[in-house]
């Protein structure tokens, strides 16, 4: 008997492998053998390439209203951000895909950020509201009242603020981009004008002592010094507000 004779000998395995190598089978045909053998399973890549393709790509500016809203140190360069990165968008346009599904997430942002101390935190929401979300967009009628009013009264409140830079991005937001002033009552007629009586109404009637009491009135004669919307809306407004003064 030799001395290798029924003991494990390394020597000889890795001879005869090297003599006679097993046949490697190609990487398809293993892949389908699995397969078969499990029908219901999935590899981990395949499962992560699944969860890829079914994934919606995340709206690229999604967490920003959460920063403008809950963190005023931060919101100048959130706005530095969305002034570069934000796409000047059409009325009908959706946006959904760029500013997230939650836009009334997005308008509390934008009510939070004009009750700013900081002016120019007022002034980049406002070209924002200009060049992004104009009056008459898509995405604002399709929002709640609540979300319509909210946004309203946070951008009409800046008149009080005295500042002309503002008051300039405000009318261009009510009148729209025409320098024609016909063309400028007519959009606000249309599009705006309603929203801002309704705002008013509200305020006036949920007006209570003290300086919150005379705030809609100052904000309706601050507008009346922009004929273009002080006209119609003194013809919409006037005998309500002096109902309410009784």
């Amino acid at each position: 008997m030799g001395l290798t004779e029924g003991r494990y000998c390394p020597m000889a395995r890795d001879w005869l492998l090297q003599a006679h190598p097993p046949p490697v089978q190609p990487r398809p045909q293993r892949a389908q053998q699995a397969r078969a053998r499990h029908p219901g399973h999935r590899s981990p890549c395949a499962i992560r390439r699944c969860r890829r393709r079914a994934r919606p790509p995340a709206p690229p500016h999604q967490n920003l209203w959460v920063v403008l809203l809950t963190a005023p140190s931060a919101r100048s360069s959130a706005l530095n951000y969305l002034s570069r990165r934000l796409p000047k968008l059409k009325a009908d346009e959706d946006i959904t895909s760029m500013v997230g599904h939650d836009l009334g997430l997005m308008v509390r942002a934008f009510a939070a950020s004009l009750d700013e101390e900081n002016l120019l935190v007022r002034r980049g929401i406002m070209d924002i509201l200009v060049q992004s979300l104009p009056v008459d967009s898509l995405a604002l009628k399709k929002r709640s009242s609540e979300d319509r009013l909210l946004l309203m009264k946070a951008t009409v409140s800046v008149v009080l603020r005295r500042d002309l830079s503002l008051n300039r991005r405000l009318y261009a937001w009510l009148l729209g981009s025409s320098e024609s002033s016909e063309t400028q009552v007519a959009y606000f007629c249309q599009t705006g004008l309603g929203l801002l009586e309704e705002t008013l109404k509200v305020e006036m009637s949920d007006a209570t002592s003290g300086e919150r009491e005379t705030r809609p009135y100052k904000i309706f004669i601050s507008l009346l010094e922009k004929s273009e919307i002080g006209i119609p809306l003194t013809e919409r407004l006037c005998l309500d507000a002096l109902r309410d003064l009784k």
